[in-house]
């Protein structure tokens, strides 16, 4: 529903409308744009259905998680320091071969 303003400023325009010529504008700031980078969107949903998927799996085999938590306790953290290092050293590789690309680009 237009109240009379709204329709006085709609024809005003319809009557006053003057096209801006574009002279090659366009294509002259497409030529100066930033060639577009590699697209990483899909990190996020990838890791998002990750944490879904282990949640589900945590809730269903609890039990499991629980004696595998028992089972770590018993040994000595000497066992399990290379399964900690093992994906910060991952995440390092990745890191390295992610910035090595951006150079060739």
């Amino acid at each position: 529903m237009e109240n009379r303003s709204d329709k006085i400023i709609k024809d005003f325009f319809a009557v006053n409308k003057e096209d801006i010529p574009d002279n090659g504008f366009t294509e002259r700031l497409r030529e100066h744009l930033p060639v577009r980078r590699k697209s990483y969107n899909w990190i996020v949903p990838l890791f998002s259905l990750i944490g879904v998927i282990l949640s589900f799996f945590l809730c269903l085999y609890n039990d499991l998680f629980t004696r595998i938590g028992k089972h770590i306790v018993d040994h000595p953290i000497d066992f399990f320091v290379p399964l900690l290092l093992f994906p910060i050293i991952c995440l390092f590789v990745i890191q390295m071969v992610v910035k090595k690309e951006d150079e060739f680009i």
